[in-house]
Formats: C-alpha cells, sequence, structure tokens
C-alpha cells in the first residue's frame, strides 16, 4: 500500500487541478447580463429598463480586452432576457423571464456589446466631471501558471452598477467606465477602483510603487471575489509590499460603511449565481467546503486614520452586479438586498470621509 500511495496522491491533485481549470474557464465563459429589470425595489423610476440612446461605440478598454480574448473559445450558455407577457393589457405592460438560448461563439465574440445595456448621456462639457468606475487590470499566477482572474465579471458587472448608480443617486455616471494598469498615469485621475479575484495577485516593483503612492495621494481600491484563508494570506502579502505600515483591520457591522446610504443589518456575503443555484451559500469549490465560510471585511488605513483599501473576503459582490438579469430570485435576494447597497455605501463613504 505504501508503494501505492505517492502515485495514488499525484493523481488525485491531478484531478483536483483539472476540476479546478474547468470550474474556473467555465466561471470566465461568464453569462450575459441584460440589465433595467422592472420592479427592482432600487428605484421609483418608472424608466429602469429603457435604454437611452445607444452608444456609438465601445470603450477603447473594451476594445482592446475583445482583441485580446479573440482566440479563447466560449461555451453554450443560457441567459434570460426580459421580454412582454403575452398576457400584458393594453394600459399595463408586465414583464417576465424566459430563458433563451445562446449559440456557440468565439470568446471574444461572448463578450457583450455596450448598446445591449441601458445608455445615458453626459451632458456636455461636463465628461471629466462624472464618476468612473475603474477596474484594475493585473498579472496572476495560479497552479500550473494559467490563473487570471481580474476580469471576473467584467464588463457586465461594471456597466450594471454604474447605471444603477446612475439611477438610484445623484452621482452623474460616465456609461462606459475605464479599465488600466496601475501603472497607468491616468490611475490618478480616479478616486475609486475595484480589483476583482486577487487570490492570485502579483504585483511588480513598478506596480507597488504606484499603487502606494495612488493610496497615499488620496485613491481607494475595493477588492473582491476571493475565498479561502489562503487567498487572503496572498493579499495581505501583496497589500504589504504596498502599504508595509498598514496592518488590515476587520470591521463589524456597526462600522458607518455599512450604514452610510442603506441600512444593513449583517455583514453581507454574496454567493456566485451558478453555486447558489446548485443550493450552497458559500463558494465551497475554492475549499472543498472547509475551513471558514463567514464573511470578512478587512480595512487599511494611512497614517492619517483614512480609510484607503477594503478587502471584501469570503464574498463575490461584483456577481450580484453582472448576474442581475439572470434569475429573478438571485437578483432580489442579492442584487437589491446585498450587492448594489453594500457598492452604494462604499462609495459614498469614501467620497465623505
Amino acid at each position: 500500500m505504501s508503494q501505492l500511495s505517492k502515485p495514488i496522491s499525484v493523481l488525485i491533485l491531478l484531478l483536483a487541478g483539472v476540476f479546478c481549470w474547468w470550474f474556473s474557464y467555465v466561471d470566465r465563459a461568464g453569462l450575459r447580463s441584460p440589465v433595467g429589470l422592472s420592479g427592482s425595489g432600487l428605484s421609483s423610476s418608472e424608466t429602469t429598463n429603457q435604454m437611452g440612446q445607444q452608444g456609438d461605440r465601445l470603450s477603447d478598454d473594451h476594445a482592446r480586452f475583445t482583441a485580446q480574448e479573440q482566440s479563447k473559445p466560449s461555451f453554450r450558455r443560457r441567459s434570460i432576457t426580459m421580454v412582454e407577457s403575452e398576457a400584458a393589457s393594453d394600459d399595463v405592460e408586465e414583464k417576465e423571464f424566459r430563458l433563451i438560448d445562446t449559440p456557440w461563439r468565439p470568446r471574444s465574440q461572448s463578450l457583450p456589446s455596450r448598446d445591449e445595456f441601458p445608455m445615458w448621456n453626459v451632458p456636455r462639457g461636463f465628461q471629466s466631471d462624472v464618476f468612473t468606475f475603474v477596474r484594475i487590470q493585473y498579472d496572476a499566477y495560479g497552479p500550473f501558471g494559467w490563473w487570471d482572474r481580474w476580469d471576473n465579471d467584467y464588463p457586465d458587472g461594471d456597466w450594471n452598477f454604474s447605471f444603477r448608480l446612475q439611477e438610484i443617486t445623484s452621482i452623474r455616471t460616465d456609461p462606459y467606465g475605464r479599465a488600466i494598469r496601475l501603472t497607468d498615469p491616468e490611475l490618478f485621475d480616479y478616486p475609486f477602483v475595484y480589483m476583482a479575484g486577487p487570490q492570485y495577485l502579483r504585483l511588480n516593483t513598478e506596480e507597488v510603487k504606484a499603487f502606494r503612492r495612488y493610496l497615499q495621494s488620496g485613491g481607494f481600491v475595493m477588492m473582491d471575489d476571493f475565498w479561502t484563508q489562503a487567498a487572503w494570506t496572498n493579499v495581505v502579502r501583496e497589500m504589504r509590499r504596498v502599504l508595509p505600515q498598514s496592518k488590515p483591520v476587520e470591521l463589524t457591522i456597526d462600522h458607518p460603511i455599512f450604514h452610510t446610504v442603506y441600512d444593513l443589518k449583517e455583514l453581507p456575503q454574496v454567493t456566485d449565481l451558478r453555486t447558489w443555484e446548485m443550493g450552497y451559500k458559500y463558494e465551497y469549490m475554492h475549499s472543498g467546503g472547509l475551513g471558514d465560510m463567514k464573511p470578512h471585511y478587512w480595512a487599511y488605513h494611512d497614517e492619517q486614520g483614512r480609510l484607503v483599501a477594503l478587502c471584501c473576503h469570503n464574498n463575490d459582490i461584483g456577481d450580484g452586479w453582472e448576474r442581475e438579469g439572470q434569475n429573478r430570485q438571485y437578483f432580489e435576494l442579492f442584487s437589491v438586498k446585498k450587492s448594489y447597497p453594500l457598492g452604494i455605501n462604499i462609495l459614498a463613504y469614501i467620497m465623505t470621509h
């Protein structure tokens, strides 16, 4: 038995690696999120699902990302779209969800176009005087060197959150958003940046310097969608390089950031749509269902005590933005009650503190 134990262990590890690859690859294939659901509970506006004037072009960032993804295959997907009910009367427009099939297509074609999402105009002369959702592109190295998660929930989550922010608050928002690297000089034009899936984040020396300067100059980063203690250990290691004098502090529900706009009663925890549909409240595939499964919110502060980073551990807040149009119950449980309220609270807090 002892002679067989090593080969069996190797086989188990290989099978686990293949399983993880398949799970992450399907996740990267993603599901498109048609936004603008009536009766969301987020706004009293009667024009939630109106598209408005469609954009004539994609953002430069999305175009570059599309070119990078051109050679990656996709999977057959099922998505949910809003259609008019046949029972709708002349004076009442009812909406319902219907599953539709989307065909096989290259990965580049599976990325949504900006004109598939609600669009709005920024008044002329105010293009630089709006909030812009900025996602950070970064390098990551996981098992076998293939892992890359900066683009998780991109661009659907970014556009959906921007639309909801524009719709239900007085904050005027850029409809396109940006995706840039930490070394981009334009980083300092934006007070808020978002990083998804940093469990295998690796920053080079120049990125560490730029990130430190950005955070010490008034910037803020929200890190999201990473699970397990091992993932948190990696985030701590990289943040120690960025802010060597700052230690993470775990926030409790009584912190004002959870009550700035929406009064949250408990620490929000959002799981991805597919895992939730399988009956789980925690993304168990990252850890096999072992270890700590509770949500944690870790804060980093600068020397003046200003909040410069919030790490949403054991959470996938962005999936509540991305998947809002794919399952009505998921939308009501996670998008309406957790993902959007928390995102808006975070933004309102850092913009006023």
